[in-house]
């Protein structure tokens, strides 16, 4: 009986070092995917061409060169050579006002099939980021860098921080509430400081935040995270940080909103290579 019980101990104890081993490696797998996701939606490249750029040139008939020649043709009638002189300016004219339609309306289409091209690339970046995550927060004093995906159900919390369900969006003007596991993602919060900077990327802007207090509530609290008369940033997480088992606090740490700036390729460089902030 003491060996079967012991070999049940061993294999318990396998199984969770396994389980342990493999939620790291996938939140580390999800965490990169969704940073190479999102340093790709950074980029937005102009590829319409600048005002008659690339547009072909219209071939000009061997006729109307002729017509617009100052030789004297050979084997013409004088009669008709009068007459082909009186109406060469009008001809002209006319040839000129046709050239330059077509030449706008080439311009036109190519300027609209960029557009086309260029929003078909923004929408399909759009959705290779939707359903994964929102964007990423980083506090540089505190060595936190992270995804955040949208929700706070268990297998989102093990990869990411997580969007808490009821206040504004990430990267909108109202009071984002995210939440993180004190043992994991959000253990740096523990030495938190007023004053330090949160800086939060999304699709579309980097935006600068200063933590303005913190403060320790009940589980049950949640006025924190009501809507604010200013841009805000909740950061919430379990409190103590070293508490065994079901802590019976929430850390709570409230940023609001410095500056913020539309994202650029150079960003999405950064990113890509681990020093985005």
């Amino acid at each position: 009986m003491a060996r079967r019980l012991e070999a049940v101990l061993w294999l318990a104890g396998a199984l969770a070092i396994a389980w342990v081993a493999w939620s790291w490696i996938d939140a580390r797998i999800y965490q990169r995917h969704q940073e190479r996701l999102l340093a790709s939606s950074l980029v937005s490249e102009t590829l319409a061409p600048a005002e008659g750029e690339g547009a072909p040139r219209t071939p000009v008939a061997h006729g109307d060169a002729a017509a617009e020649s100052d030789d004297d043709p050979i084997g013409i009638p004088a009669d008709e050579l009068a007459t082909a002189a009186r109406n060469a300016p009008a001809a002209r004219e006319e040839r000129a006002a046709r050239v330059a339609t077509e030449e706008r309306a080439r311009n036109a289409a190519a300027r609209a099939a960029a557009v086309n091209v260029s929003e078909k690339g923004s929408t399909e970046r759009a959705v290779a980021l939707r359903g994964e995550s929102l964007g990423r927060i980083v506090v540089p004093r505190l060595g936190i860098a992270v995804m955040v995906g949208d929700g706070i159900d268990n297998k989102t919390l093990r990869r990411s921080v997580g969007h808490i369900p009821g206040t504004s969006r990430l990267g909108s003007a109202g009071n984002v509430g995210l939440a993180g596991h004190r043992d994991s993602f959000f253990r740096g919060l523990k030495d938190v400081r007023r004053g330090d900077e949160v800086l939060v990327t999304t699709p579309g802007a980097i935006s600068r935040y200063k933590v303005e207090w913190v403060e320790i509530v009940p589980p049950n609290d949640t006025s924190s995270l009501r809507p604010t008369t200013y841009p805000a940033l909740t950061l919430v997480t379990c409190h103590p940080f070293y508490y065994v088992g079901t802590a019976p606090d929430r850390f709570v740490v409230r940023a609001r909103l410095v500056e913020s700036r539309a994202a650029t390729a150079a960003d999405a460089a950064l990113l890509r290579i681990g020093r985005g902030r």
